[in-house]
């Protein structure tokens, strides 16, 4: 009996040391082949730093992190079970597997969320993902119990409203819907999810005298439908060192004034993958916001050169041409961007453009009429195309090639202009 005691104690002991020990702890491995080698050095680091101190919580969540950054959804789930088994202490584990959880596992979910709440003590946000889960898994009551708590103390939250005000619309509480649907505007004026939700319960309850009022809402927060701010998220898309994810940061930086790092950071994205397109044309684009043309030029013939099938290279060189002012160039590379492409309204109309700057004026015009049959809406098209017209001596036809621009915008001063001139030269 007493040996079989012992047996059973070492048994548990060698059992956690598999579990535990250093030089058996199952590090989730993927195959990084064709992985960016940015990627590839990210995910192999963190790798590194759990073999070399694999009882850490810390690296384990660091990996769980790099993993969850690049889209290995089942790696970073094991890697923050390890973590949160590790370091019961730090909310980032059991919180960012509830979320890894979410979708295809929502029990899990639940529970990964209410042990974030639990060592996360008063923090709001494992409460309101958890209330946004019992949401979307229609739970209602549980949803609101965790909602109507955390407006008590966050009353000026207006993620908080706002899922009160879906949830508020799902039971047919307009009017009540309303009043928390308008707070959330008030705190996230710009918040594009905000503004339709507030549309849509305004038209609900028949407030239709502020329909234009909630039009010109859901027009400016167009640029604003990002998800709601998250520090535990932020913190792991800062992780991410895929090219595409640098090269929009790289394009923040520039547009924010800090173009030298910008581009440093766009040339080293375009350098670690040489065979993306997208990314040469993105680190070309770049060169032209900061005005260096030459360097534009340079990284655009390298790319038409090795991608000579890629309609959006020929045309942004034909812009950088059209730039420069160098005309001829820009001709061919539109013609030959339209080769490639022949229903780009944009292209047309640019190359009528650069037609007219050499006097082909025949030809200017013809690209003038496709650009309009392909876009009626392109207002500098038509503004362009009625000038062309006015120096061929066709006012009657500038006339009404401007007139549709002055139906929709009666008060567009270039617009008027030209009818005027049209109209003093018939």
């Amino acid at each position: 009996m007493l040996a079989a005691t012992c047996s059973l104690a070492l048994l548990v002991a060698l059992g956690t040391w598999r579990l535990f020990g250093p030089h058996d702890v199952v590090i989730p491995a993927v195959d990084l082949t064709e992985a960016q080698s940015a990627v590839r050095r990210a995910i192999e680091s963190a790798q590194r730093a759990v073999k070399d101190d694999p009882q850490s919580g810390l690296v384990w969540g660091r990996l769980g992190m790099v993993f969850s950054a690049h889209e290995y959804s089942s790696e970073s789930v094991a890697c923050f079970r390890e973590a949160q088994r590790r370091d019961r202490s730090d909310v980032r584990w059991p919180y960012l597997l509830a979320i890894a959880l979410e979708i295809n596992d929502p029990p899990a979910s639940l529970m990964a969320y209410r042990e974030a709440i639990w060592c996360g003590g008063a923090l709001v946000l494992p409460r309101l993902r958890l209330a946004e889960l019992w949401l979307h898994l229609g739970e209602l009551d549980e949803a609101e119990v965790l909602l109507s708590a955390l407006i008590n103390t966050q009353a000026n939250d207006a993620r908080i409203h706002f899922r009160m005000a879906q949830l508020l619309v799902r039971r047919g509480r307009s009017e009540a819907a309303l009043r928390h649907v308008e707070a959330a505007h008030v705190a996230a004026p710009h918040q594009r999810a905000v503004a339709e939700l507030r549309a849509q319960i305004r038209h609900a309850t028949r407030r239709v005298e502020t329909e234009v009022a909630d039009k010109q809402t859901r027009n400016e927060s167009e640029a604003s439908a990002t998800g709601w701010p998250d520090p535990m998220l932020e913190e792991v898309r800062r992780l991410r060192r895929d090219g595409y994810w640098r090269a929009s940061q790289a394009l923040q930086l520039i547009e924010d004034g800090k173009i030298q790092q910008g581009l440093a950071e766009l040339e080293q994205a375009a350098s670690e993958a040489p065979t993306d397109w997208t990314l040469s044309a993105k680190l070309a684009r770049a060169y032209l916001m900061a005005n260096r043309l030459d360097a534009a030029e340079r990284q655009l013939n390298r790319a038409v050169e090795q991608f000579p099938r890629v309609f959006d290279l020929f045309r942004l060189r034909g812009s950088m041409w059209l730039l420069r002012e160098q005309w001829d160039e820009a001709v061919r590379d539109f013609q030959q961007a339209l080769a490639l492409k022949a229903d780009d309204a944009a292209s047309h109309a640019d190359l009528g453009f650069c037609l007219q700057q050499i006097g082909d004026r025949a030809s200017a015009k013809r690209e003038f009429i496709d650009a309009l049959r392909l876009n009626a809406g392109l207002d500098s098209a038509r503004l362009q195309f009625a000038k062309l017209l006015l120096d061929l001596g066709d006012p009657n036809a500038a006339r009404d090639v401007v007139s549709v621009l002055l139906r929709t915008n009666p008060d567009h001063t270039e617009a008027r202009a030209i009818l005027d001139q049209a109209t003093a030269n018939p």
